[in-house]
């Protein structure tokens, strides 16, 4: 008697819907007053990184509300982003109708799961997978990598965020958490940081750093840290570069600056920093 394989694991698509994108991501509101024209702290990192030219093929795989396909579009390339939520398609649509005839014609939107193809072979110049890898389990997220290189052209740029790094949350929050009262009182600039996280406005840091991030505690199901992100690159292929960011969100001011530099430099950077960004290039053969 043969057993019944067994069903592969995967997060609901249901659990992604409108306010999801809206409220639980950051950047919702200023999402629907620009429809993507003004992005997030974190979308104007990546970008930079990415440094995407006039020409180029981009493909956003988990695109969610589609800012970064609209900024694509801007900078000149043609952008394709594709997402298992039917919301969030719904959502890039409705910005989509907000652009000209020409933007439009060089940007589009599909519901497609990470884990089907996503297109021709060496299709693309620049892939972004951003804040996906945290929301698939582990053999999902193998497959939608191997998905991902097939797409690319040789030499082509992955670039990949996800948070949070669990070395963080493991060995640094609570340390943080400890001395919370201290940096209260002698670093307003800090605590400004903190109370970014919608869940960390109190006079103390709750014991589980997402306490209270409702979609968070469901979706997040395989989140990362330093070495496995790059095993999980290299096992499908791709050179990966790690780029350690304690927060990305907007810094001011001199004091601020410094810590983000302290805090970004290796080796504690894999501990220090909450958030992981990955460039990885596609060998040429």
């Amino acid at each position: 008697m043969h057993e019944a394989p067994e069903a592969a694991r995967g997060v609901p698509a249901e659990l992604y819907d409108r306010r999801y994108y809206l409220e639980n991501m950051e950047g919702g509101e200023l999402f629907l007053a620009t429809h993507g024209r003004e992005v997030t702290p974190r979308h104007v990192k990546l970008l930079q990184i990415a440094g995407i030219r006039p020409g180029e093929r981009v493909l956003d795989v988990g695109c969610g509300r589609g800012e970064l396909v609209c900024q694509a579009v801007l900078a000149g390339a043609a952008a394709r982003g594709i997402d298992y939520s039917a919301d969030a398609i719904a959502l890039c649509r409705e910005a989509r109708e907000t652009y000209t005839e020409a933007e439009r014609a060089r940007m589009a939107f599909e519901q497609v799961d990470a884990n089907a193809p996503l297109g021709e072979e060496n299709a693309y110049d620049v892939v972004f997978f951003v804040d996906v890898a945290e929301h698939l389990y582990p053999e999902e997220l193998h497959r939608a990598l191997l998905s991902i290189r097939r797409v690319l052209r040789p030499g082509g740029r992955l670039i990949l965020h996800t948070a949070p790094n669990v070395w963080f949350y493991r060995y640094a929050y609570p340390v943080i958490r400890r001395l919370f009262p201290l940096i209260r009182r002698l670093s307003p600039a800090l605590v400004a940081l903190a109370r970014t996280k919608p869940n960390w406005q109190g006079d103390t840091l709750p014991e589980n750093p997402e306490d209270g991030q409702e979609y968070n505690l469901r979706v997040h199901v395989n989140e990362q840290s330093p070495p496995s992100l790059r095993e999980a690159l290299r096992a499908a292929g791709f050179r990966p570069r790690l780029h350690m960011v304690p927060f990305t969100r907007q810094v001011r001011g001199p004091v601020l600056s410094l810590v983000y530099g302290v805090l970004s430099l290796p080796p504690l950077s894999a501990v220090l920093c909450a958030e992981i960004v990955a460039v990885a290039r596609k060998p040429v053969e």
